[in-house]
């Protein structure tokens, strides 16, 4: 997460007050070998409430949560897991909504589909469906860089910040969109 921060500086003439911009990371754990997504996004609403509580009313970019999966979530019915993914997603600064980006990691040779511009693109598989309907549409601003990565020749307004079938190379292009040292380049 970007933030701003108050940062107190001796001058000459006194104390001055400044805010500066910090980037904030929040470190992963797993525990398991089950993909318990429900339990992960529940510890991500609650990290991001506490955050939230500083700087939901600042000019700042929103969070953004990146699920790295390997597999289908177990120990949670889908409607459950939608329905924590749709809580993230409804929280806000004032430069927009939590953006809530999936990818599955696969060294599966499928094809790899990066960030759809629509569920027809996923549609015969149910994993990359719920990853569709769980993830958040890219800010515009996104858009041509996704094109890029995905060799779109007639780009759309909008993708899905969904990936299935991805490898690591995708998943390092992938991490670098939304990501506080992008933003911070545009």
């Amino acid at each position: 997460m970007k933030t701003m921060v108050r940062k107190e500086t001796r001058t000459r003439r006194g104390i001055k007050t400044v805010e500066v911009e910090e980037v904030q990371w929040v470190e992963a754990e797993a525990s398991q070998s089950w993909t318990r997504v429900h339990l992960a996004f529940d510890r991500a609403r609650h990290l991001l409430e506490q955050w939230m509580s500083n700087y939901h009313d600042k000019d700042c970019y929103p969070p953004t949560i990146i699920n790295i999966t390997d597999g289908e979530f177990n120990g949670a019915s889908k409607e459950d897991v939608l329905q924590r993914a749709n809580d993230l997603k409804s929280l806000f600064t004032n430069d927009g909504n939590v953006i809530l980006f999936n990818i599955h990691i696969s060294a599966d040779k499928a094809a790899c589909v990066l960030c759809p511009s629509s569920k027809a693109e996923v549609k015969n598989n149910d994993l990359a469906m719920t990853l569709y309907e769980m993830s958040s549409l890219l800010p515009s601003c996104y858009s041509a860089q996704v094109a890029g990565l995905r060799n779109d020749t007639s780009p759309c307004d909008r993708y899905t910040a969904m990936t299935i079938n991805a490898d690591m190379s995708a998943l390092i292009q992938l991490m670098d969109i939304g990501t506080p040292t992008n933003i911070s380049q545009n």
